[in-house]
C-alpha cells in the first residue's frame, strides 16, 4: 500500500507537467523559441527566442495553467503539515500577478532552498544546508563525532552541492570530483557578481582541506566563476541557483550558459517543478516514516484495536494522495 501511494503520487505529478502546455504564454506566441540546454534530462528547459533578447524557463515553453497552479497549492500545504502554507506562499505567489503580496514575500527562503535541494540529493550528490556556510567553526567541527554523517556523505560524493545567502541574494557553490582527489570549483549567482566568488571558493577549499588534508587538487582554483543568464525578477535569485544545481545534477554543462551572461531570464516558472518536487519528497519522508518508524513516533500511528502496529498513511499523506488521483479527473 505504501509503495503504491508513492508511485501514485509520483505519476500523478508527472500527469500535472504534461498538462501545463493548456494556456500559452502571450509571449511565445509571436516568437519561435529554442532551447539552450543540451541534456534535454527533466521536465523544464531554458529557452531563448528568435528575437535573441527573451530568455525563460519553461516546460516546453508554455505557461502554468491555473488548475495546475491550484493543485501545487494543495499538495505542499498537505504534505508539509508544519509550515506547507509559507512554503507554498513563497514558491508560488508570484505566479498570481497583480495579486501577489510584497516582493520580499516571494523571495525564497532557506527552508524553502534547502528543501527543494534535498530533493536533488543522492549516493553520489549531497547537499549541505546553506545557514552551515554562516555557522562559525562548521568547518572545524567536521572532525568531531557528530559530523561524521555528514563527513561520510561528502566523502562518497561526485557532487557537491552548498547553496549560500549573502546580502538577501543566493549563490550557489559546486565542487566536482574530477579523478580522485581532485577537484573542479564553480560559483554561479544570477547576478553574476564574480567579485564575491573568489571568497565563497576560499570556504569551499578550507573544507576540502579539512576533508583530505594536503591530499587534494582544485584544477580550477583561480577562476572558481560559472556565468549565468541574469535574473529578470528581483526575488528570483534563489529560483535560479536551484535550476542550475538541478541541471548540473542531470550533467548539464554550466559552461554553455556562460554565452548569455548579459541576457536577462525569466526563472519564474522553474517554481512549479520546485513546488511538485518538494511535495513528493515530503510525502515520501512521512511514508517512510510509518514503514520504518521511530520510538519517538511509533504512538503517533499505534491503532488500538490491534495488537502490531498499523500502517495506515497519516491523514495529510492520504489527502496529497487522493489529490493526486483528482488531477487525473483535472487534466
Amino acid at each position: 500500500m505504501l509503495d503504491g501511494a508513492t508511485s501514485l503520487f509520483g505519476k500523478c505529478v508527472d500527469l500535472v507537467f504534461s498538462s501545463l502546455t493548456q494556456e500559452p504564454d502571450h509571449m511565445q506566441e509571436d516568437e519561435r523559441w529554442t532551447t539552450v540546454d543540451r541534456a534535454q534530462v527533466g521536465r523544464m528547459s531554458l529557452f531563448q527566442s528568435s528575437n535573441q533578447r527573451d530568455m525563460g524557463v519553461f516546460y516546453d515553453h508554455f505557461s502554468v495553467s491555473q488548475d495546475s497552479l491550484e493543485l501545487a497549492y494543495r499538495q505542499i500545504e498537505d504534505a508539509i503539515p508544519t509550515d506547507g502554507k509559507d512554503v507554498a506562499k513563497r514558491l508560488l505567489e508570484p505566479f498570481q500577478g497583480t495579486q501577489s503580496g510584497k516582493a520580499e514575500d516571494a523571495w525564497l527562503s532557506a527552508d524553502v532552498i534547502h528543501r527543494f535541494f534535498r530533493t536533488i540529493e543522492n549516493d553520489d550528490i549531497a547537499t549541505i544546508d546553506s545557514g552551515l556556510y554562516h555557522t562559525q567553526g562548521f568547518i572545524d567541527s567536521l572532525t568531531t563525532d557528530n559530523r561524521q554523517r555528514l563527513v561520510n556523505k561528502l566523502h562518497r560524493a561526485q557532487l557537491l552541492l552548498w547553496p549560500i545567502c549573502l546580502g538577501n541574494h543566493w549563490y550557489l557553490m559546486l565542487i566536482e570530483r574530477f579523478e580522485g582527489n581532485i577537484f573542479s570549483m564553480n560559483v554561479l549567482d544570477s547576478y553574476n557578481n564574480k567579485h564575491l566568488h573568489a571568497d565563497i571558493a576560499r570556504q569551499g577549499r578550507g573544507l576540502l582541506a579539512k576533508l583530505y588534508g594536503d591530499n587534494f587538487r582544485v584544477i580550477n582554483e583561480h577562476y572558481p566563476t560559472s556565468l549565468v543568464p541574469v535574473q529578470e525578477k528581483s526575488f528570483d535569485c534563489g529560483t535560479a541557483i536551484a535550476y542550475y544545481g538541478h541541471k548540473r545534477a542531470q550533467r548539464e554543462s554550466l559552461g554553455q550558459y556562460s554565452h548569455f551572461e548579459n541576457r536577462n531570464c525569466n526563472y519564474l516558472q522553474f517554481r512549479m517543478q520546485m513546488a511538485f518536487d518538494i511535495a513528493r519528497a515530503a510525502v515520501a519522508e512521512i511514508v517512510e516514516s510509518v514503514r520504518s518508524p521511530s520510538p519517538a513516533l511509533v504512538p503517533q500511528y499505534r491503532d488500538s484495536s490491534k495488537s502490531r502496529e498499523s500502517t495506515t498513511l497519516p491523514d495529510k499523506v492520504t489527502k496529497a494522495v487522493k489529490r493526486s488521483k483528482a488531477a487525473v479527473k483535472v487534466h
